[in-house]
């Protein structure tokens, strides 16, 4: 009678244990809407991610990674031409230990001053004002000389063959005669390289019409026809009354 009421004590006991968890499981199952923290909720859990810090440290390490430069590294003036580097005369950016342990000690570069900052500075300003002030000026000679100009010639011909020109038209006949019409200003930089006359020699040897095309600058070209005609005679017998 002893044990069977000891077993009977021991089974009322684990059948009021489980009652109780399946009761606690329900009842925290049932309240999880009412929790304080947050779900795992995915828009939630995405909206977490974005405001977190690990992802805070790599925006930050990735928009500060030229401050952490100025830190890590050191410009340079190179003394020769180094390979994976740059060339002699140029100014780089190396490591410290790069420029501290091999490129200084083995003259490879030396250390840019502030000085030689300045001047690359000046300098690059300087440039981008002059290539500003070339372009803008060779639009303006673009408009001002159009599209149908004609630049007309008279010079005499050759004594062994009339057809031909006694001296040729160059490139620097074409400058002269721009700037005799006031077509080419002060600020106009054509040079003669820039002139190209549609000959097999780029100049012209004989009577006729030619197209030429006038580079301006960059991306930036204008094209005008040459004529080239004979002194015509009454020209000739005026100037030869005025030589008597």
């Amino acid at each position: 009678m002893f044990i069977i009421g000891n077993n009977i004590i021991l089974l009322f006991t684990l059948a009021v244990v489980a009652n109780a968890f399946v009761a606690n499981f329900r009842c925290s199952s049932s309240s999880t809407s009412l929790l304080p923290y947050r779900t795992s909720n995915k828009e939630d859990s995405l909206k977490f991610d974005e405001n977190s810090p690990q992802l805070g440290l790599k925006k930050y390490r990735s928009t500060h990674l030229d401050a952490r430069k100025k830190y890590t590294h050191v410009q340079v003036t190179l003394e020769r031409d180094t390979p994976n580097v740059g060339k002699k005369g140029e100014i780089v950016y190396v490591t410290q230990n790069y420029a501290f342990n091999y490129l200084v000690p083995f003259g490879f570069a030396r250390y840019t001053t502030r000085s030689e900052l300045v001047g690359l500075a000046l300098d690059r300003n300087y440039k981008e004002c002059l290539q500003n002030i070339r372009r803008t000026s060779a639009l303006q000679l673009k408009e001002k000389l159009g599209k149908d100009l004609v630049l007309e010639f008279e010079v005499p011909c050759s004594n062994a063959d009339k057809s031909k020109l006694n001296a040729p038209l160059r490139p620097v006949h074409i400058i002269y005669k721009l700037r005799n019409m006031k077509l080419l200003g002060p600020l106009d930089m054509l040079r003669e390289q820039d002139i190209k006359i549609h000959t097999e020699s780029g100049y012209i040897f004989k009577y006729g019409t030619y197209n030429v095309t006038l580079i301006l600058d960059e991306n930036i070209e204008s094209s005008i026809k040459v004529k080239v005609q004979d002194i015509p005679v009454d020209v000739i017998i005026n100037n030869d009354q005025l030589q008597i």
